[in-house]
């Protein structure tokens, strides 16, 4: 896998070195690839289905403690996304767990880069490369608040992992996969 693995990290960083403002700045800081089962809550529309449910919950707060005469509809209406917005993430969950998952390289990659107004700025991003045809990127996430806010999201609403946090705010990363300690790691 020696060769392979260089040309999938070859096809990363420079796939993700084009999309730089300044691609002569990009620095690689940490690389790993990973030959494995594409997790599934990197399905695209797992993904959008956990974005809407964040949303829901960020709106149902937003109404839990007013008062409940004044603001009866805007409850009622956002108690109703949030169940619907569950209901659907968990039908497209059972429908994609029963399909059989991608097998492809996955490009864990921390680097830094120059943005437009010339400052430093790092970032990690999962990189996936098709693993028949090596210089093919099949995808790309940049691992964000936003990013892992779906994740966390997604998993609440499977409840099949509990992320459990110190005392300090950090997630436990004992026990999970080498791409979940990618993303929570920081």
């Amino acid at each position: 896998m020696g060769c392979t693995e260089s040309n999938v990290k070859s096809t990363a960083t420079e796939y993700l070195k084009k999309q730089m403002k300044d691609p002569s700045s990009f620095k690689v800081e940490k690389i790993e690839v990973l030959l494995d089962t594409v997790p599934l809550f990197l399905n695209k529309n797992l993904m959008s289905l956990s974005e809407k449910f964040s949303e829901a919950v960020d709106e149902n707060n937003r109404y839990k403690d007013r008062d409940n005469y004044l603001w009866r509809k805007e409850k009622e209406k956002a108690s109703q996304n949030l169940f619907e917005s569950m209901v659907a993430f968990n039908l497209e969950y059972k429908l994609q767990k029963d399909k059989e998952q991608p097998y492809q390289y996955m490009v864990m990659i921390s680097c830094s880069a120059n943005n437009s107004y010339g400052s430093i700025v790092s970032s990690k991003y999962i990189i996936i490369v098709d693993k028949e045809d090596t210089d093919k990127v099949l995808g790309e996430y940049r691992i964000d608040s936003d990013f892992v806010k779906k994740i966390v999201a997604s998993y609440f609403i499977t409840g099949e992992k509990e992320l459990k946090e110190n005392e300090f705010g950090k997630i436990e990363t004992d026990g999970m996969t080498t791409i979940e300690k990618f993303i929570f790691d920081e």
